[in-house]
């Protein structure tokens, strides 16, 4: 049995193929080859592909480097396989004869010679992504795409047909992908390409599905004003105006308008159940498909209304349609695999992302933590993912939700009973080696919810992010040279991938600052803590506000005390007493709840109580300064700071037993007996 290659396609770059200093050309075809090609092409048009594999066997062995019968040969055991690895294996196939090619070639394809070979090349594409690898398919039907739509081919009858199935076949996969990629600039810029000939088309099922996609590009570049101006959705179909009424809703769920977002959603649904359409009667399949997704996103809006416990309910019964819809769709097919032309049907992983973000902010980070580990390996390139598992860390381990309650305005999850169990072990996960290559990690992964783990996930986390940062930046780049704005896009609000970005960072350091505090790592504390503090100030100040207090800690601990001093002066810090964690037009338009909060989940915007928040804000910051007070020996500072302060409950005993300190140490032993008498008492009086 021939052994697997082990060649990733994001690996093929020309740097790492041997380079031939000969022209490579190809021998000419034989008539014995020649009719070898043509009974082949007969049996494999007539759907024989048993027939048709032994005839291209055969044809491989005298062609053995022809990239087209090697690609002919890969799809045809693929539709002649039944194995459950069978597209795994084609893959396999693919890249390797994808290998086999630029080795050929030197190492480089010239303009002409993708276009020659553009079918191996979609093919790749088609197969990564049905391994959802989505960024690696958009990246290889750019590059044919921008070759065959630019054909410069003598042949007129040629440079059309290339034109043609760019525009047919690779544009319309390159929109999608970019949707889902959410990069609604190079959207919008396709989209503009496409328009032309989407206008000439008469057929209604095209130009619908291309307003859709119009649509959901306005809402992800957050252009509000330009979806309800420029989009009127009239003569859609029944199923196409269900959609319509979806995307309508998460343009209201991306402006946070939870309750306008479940009223549109209510509106989508009653069309699905409607009786009175005059089109085909719709599937129970399809039904219960459309009910799965209203009760996800239902999910998603219970968590942007704080109230978690409910979207997890909505988001389990959610998923349970999910599966009798899968299960519907499979019966139509005979029991098989489904086809291709439902993979993005498939949302059981998204549904299981979405859970565990409401159990996170439920207050049961052990059971997210077990939520977001069955569905790692689907996500492993995701950075969130990595962020997430952080934070359920974090959250199991933090004793402090007293003070978390007031500082954060009360998040729903504080008053929660977190499930704890003694022996919480999880089983070994095997990452793709692509992944761990990526990663830098092993290829298997034992889990455990505890802060050394946390920091190895806050590690993936940042990798992650960094290389996706220099993919979009070379892709935004591309797109100012190449495919110019949209006069429907608007430049002011096409940042938010970036935005998103920069919270998630802003995040991962922030955790990885107050995990190494914890650890005794103090100067690695510190150098995450200033990375935040050197951030841009057009961000959410909560993170500046916590990575102010960290460095401040960090440099006593260092023995740094006159910098500890200074960073914690009241009239350098009166900016940070703001403790917001994120910004709602940047996050709150991901429908997977993709949050770019901070320090465990708590970090959010919270309503209510500024006052409050500023109030304990500022105790946190007199108090650490009478630390440092302390430490560098002016010990009547901090008292003269401690007796101004009027600490919340939560913080009034560290407070008290400064004072304390401090009195004892003077040898005051009445006044500290009467601090502690006086705190006592008051104590008892709440009914403490």
């Amino acid at each position: 049995m021939e052994e697997k290659s082990e060649v990733s396609l994001l690996d093929l770059e020309p740097k790492d193929v041997p380079r031939s200093e000969d022209t490579f050309s190809l021998q000419s075809v034989t008539e014995e080859e020649a009719v070898l090609g043509r009974d082949a092409t007969k049996a494999f048009m007539n759907e024989d592909y048993h027939e048709c594999l032994p005839i291209l066997q055969q044809l491989a062995e005298k062609r053995p480097n022809d990239a087209r019968v090697l690609t002919n040969l890969a799809v045809c055991k693929f539709y002649a396989a039944t194995e459950t690895n069978r597209t795994e294996e084609l893959r396999n196939l693919l890249v390797k004869t994808h290998y086999t090619l630029y080795e050929s070639y030197g190492g480089e394809l010239e303009p002409d010679q993708l276009q020659e070979y553009c079918v191996l090349i979609y093919n790749l594409a088609l197969n990564q992504l049905d391994f959802k690898q989505y960024a690696s398919a958009e990246k290889i039907l750019s590059n044919i795409y921008k070759s065959m739509s630019s054909s410069t081919t003598k042949d007129k009858n040629q440079a059309v047909s290339d034109i043609n199935f760019a525009l047919d076949q690779i544009l319309p996969l390159l929109i999608t992908l970019n949707l889902y990629l959410k990069n609604p600039v190079k959207t919008l810029a396709l989209i503009n390409k496409a328009e032309p000939k989407i206008k000439q088309d008469s057929e209604p099922a095209c130009q619908q599905r291309f307003f859709l996609c119009h649509a959901l590009t306005l809402v992800q570049s957050k252009a509000f004003k330009n979806f309800k101006r420029d989009l009127k959705p009239n003569g859609l179909s029944h199923v196409n105006q269900v959609t319509y009424e979806f995307i309508r809703a998460n343009l209201e769920f991306a402006r946070g308008n939870a309750r306008k977002a479940m009223k549109l959603l209510g509106i989508g649904i009653q069309l699905v159940n409607s009786p009175n359409t005059s089109e085909t009667t719709t599937e129970d399949s399809w039904v219960n498909y459309i009910n799965s997704l209203y009760l996800n996103n239902l999910g998603c809006l219970h968590l942007l209304m704080k109230k978690p416990n409910l979207g997890v309910f909505y988001l389990n019964q959610g998923s349970d349609n999910h599966s009798q819809a899968l299960a519907l769709m499979r019966k139509s097919c005979g029991n098989a695999a489904l086809p291709m032309h439902f993979l993005l049907r498939l949302k059981r992983n998204e549904m299981c992302y979405n859970s565990a973000m409401n159990l996170l902010h439920a207050g049961q980070p052990a059971l997210a933590f077990k939520t977001f580990l069955a569905i790692l390996n689907g996500f492993a390139l995701m950075p969130n993912i990595w962020l997430r598992l952080a934070e359920c860390c974090l959250n199991q381990t933090r004793k402090d939700e007293g003070l978390v309650s007031k500082l954060y305005s009360n998040p729903p999850w504080i008053n929660a009973k977190k499930v704890v169990q003694s022996d919480l072990t999880y089983p070994s996960i095997p990452l793709d080696n692509s992944v761990a290559k990526q990663l830098e990690i092993n290829n298997v992964l034992n889990p455990t919810l505890n802060l050394d783990f946390a920091v190895a996930c806050l590690k993936c986390a940042e990798k992650l992010l960094a290389k996706s940062s220099i993919n979009s930046t070379e892709a935004s780049n591309n797109s100012a040279t190449s495919n110019p704005p949209s006069g429907t896009s608007s430049p002011a609000k096409n940042s938010n991938i970036q935005s998103r970005s920069h919270l998630i960072s802003l995040s991962i350091w922030s955790n990885l600052s107050y995990i190494y505090l914890c650890q005794g790592d103090y100067q690695e504390a510190l150098d995450y803590a200033e990375k935040v503090l050197h951030f841009n100030s057009n961000f959410p100040p909560g993170y500046k506000f916590l990575c102010h207090l960290y460095a401040a800690e960090a440099h006593m601990k260092l023995g740094h005390i006159n910098e500890s001093v200074i960073m914690l002066d009241p009239k350098k810090v009166h900016h940070f007493q703001d403790v917001s964690f994120s910004d709602t037009v940047a996050n709150n338009g991901n429908n997977n709840g993709n949050n770019g909060g901070g320090n465990g989940s708590n970090q959010e915007n919270q309503e209510g109580g500024p006052s409050g928040q500023q109030a304990i804000a500022k105790v946190m910051f007199q108090v650490n300064l009478a630390i440092a007070f302390i430490m560098r020996k002016e010990n009547d500072k901090a008292e003269d700071l401690l007796e101004k302060i009027t600490p919340p409950k939560e913080l009034s005993y560290k407070v008290l037993s400064l004072r304390l300190y401090l009195a004892l140490t003077k040898g005051n032993v009445e006044k500290a007996r009467g601090l502690a008498t006086k705190y006592f008492e008051q104590e008892l009086a709440l009914g403490f």
